[in-house]
């Protein structure tokens, strides 16, 4: 092959993958992107999406799903993020509220996930403090009062 035909061959080649790279910017760009919302609270009434709740536990919080249809720990399950904070006053929890057919809990992090069927004041912050990310002071003074 002729060395100009060579070079136009090239040319052509390189006007192509320009092109197209072009091309591929702008639909990706043009894509509407989902962007990330913090929580505005940590005790939500309904489920979270998917991806939300996989950005926080992958940084390090913890999930609490209760199911209920029974609302006689409510109360109690409202106020366990600032029960569970760290020694530095953070949340470490969220606690999503999902009516249901029966009373359970779904605890998850990046590195357990536990259902507790059987749901007690006591039953519930015992498996908190067992899968808490960092372990509330609360935690310690029940393991040496208990």
């Amino acid at each position: 092959m002729r060395k100009s035909t060579q070079q136009k061959i090239m040319v052509a080649f390189i006007i192509f993958t320009f092109s197209f790279s072009s091309l591929a910017f702008f639909f990706t760009s043009s894509v509407p992107v989902e962007e990330f919302r913090p929580l505005e609270n940590f005790v939500i009434d309904g489920e979270l999406d998917a991806k939300t709740e996989s950005v926080y536990v992958q940084n390090g919080f913890t999930s609490l799903k209760f199911f209920y249809n029974d609302t006689n720990l409510i109360d109690y399950v409202n106020q366990l993020p600032e029960l569970t904070m760290t020694n530095t006053n953070q949340v470490q929890l969220i606690v999503q509220k999902i009516p249901g057919k029966e009373t359970f809990l779904v605890i998850n992090n990046r590195n357990n996930q536990e259902e507790l069927r059987n749901i007690t004041r006591s039953s519930i912050f015992l498996s908190l403090c067992r899968l808490l990310t960092i372990t509330p002071v609360e935690c310690g003074l029940l393991n040496r009062t208990g």
